[in-house]
């Protein structure tokens, strides 16, 4: 009499046998070859396939688990990598500088720049209060605050150089724009006024504590001299730069209407 069995333990893991997988043929008219393998081997070896898929379907769920996490830390860099992309195209210069401007505006930006020392002086002041701002941390703001790629010269991306008559004018946006060739402009000339003097400017801070009107007078008079000459007037062939701030506002505007 034939015994089919229900179940086998393969590497001490209990498969099941499906019923009627095993068992011998019905009768025919038709006489069987005789069986090659017993119960018993047929189950072992189901029991082999059985595991070996068991095995294979957790290795292909355990890729497709790593392939998730590869995508998507892939998603996650790449949309940081684009954020970064946007921060720093705010500050990344697309033009060159207009040398032939320098003269017009570099009053007014050595003005500019004492009133920004000045005024993040005070800020770091109030930061780390009651502690005092020290000479290393002034003259590092007073050597940052004419390059672009600091935190200082934030404030060049909020100022627009606008032509009115023979002039020249420095005008606040109160918005950071796009860095373009008045903003290397103004850097320039603000990298002009300060030369080699940071370490001059930021000692001089530290021990006199002067008010903005004392710093414009020693920075832009005593040191570099940028408002000791008095400012020529712009050609009339002059060449017109980019559109003003607010021309550039109200094109965009007209566009999307």
């Amino acid at each position: 009499m034939s015994t089919f069995i229900n179940s086998v333990y393969f590497n001490q893991v209990e498969i099941p046998i499906p019923p009627g997988l095993c068992k011998p043929a019905l009768a025919s008219s038709r006489p069987l070859p005789a069986p090659t393998h017993s119960t018993a081997d047929c189950s072992v070896h189901y029991a082999k396939s059985s595991l070996f898929y068991q095995v294979k379907r957790s290795s292909s769920w355990r890729n497709k688990e790593a392939m998730r996490r590869v995508v998507s830390l892939s998603l996650f860099l790449l949309s940081w990598l684009l954020l970064f992309s946007y921060a720093a195209s705010k500050k990344a210069p697309f033009a060159s500088a207009r040398k032939e401007d320098i003269p017009y505006i570099k009053c007014q930006v050595c003005e500019k720049i004492a009133h920004q020392i000045h005024q993040q002086v005070q800020k770091k002041e109030a930061q780390i209060s009651p502690k005092k701002v020290s000479e290393l941390e002034i003259i590092e703001i007073v050597e940052n605050v004419c390059n672009l790629k600091k935190q200082e010269a934030d404030w060049i991306l909020q100022i627009d150089i606008v032509e009115k008559g023979d002039k020249l004018e420095l005008v606040e946006k109160g918005v950071e724009g796009h860095c373009n060739s008045k903003c290397k402009t103004i850097e320039r000339a603000c990298q002009e006024v300060m030369g080699f003097a940071d370490t001059d400017v930021g000692e001089f801070f530290y021990k006199k504590r002067p008010t903005i009107n004392e710093l414009v007078n020693y920075l832009c008079h005593d040191l570099s001299e940028a408002c000791s000459v008095k400012t020529p007037p712009v050609p009339k062939d002059r060449i017109p730069g980019e559109p003003s701030f607010q021309n550039h506002q109200r094109m965009l505007r007209w566009k999307r209407c």
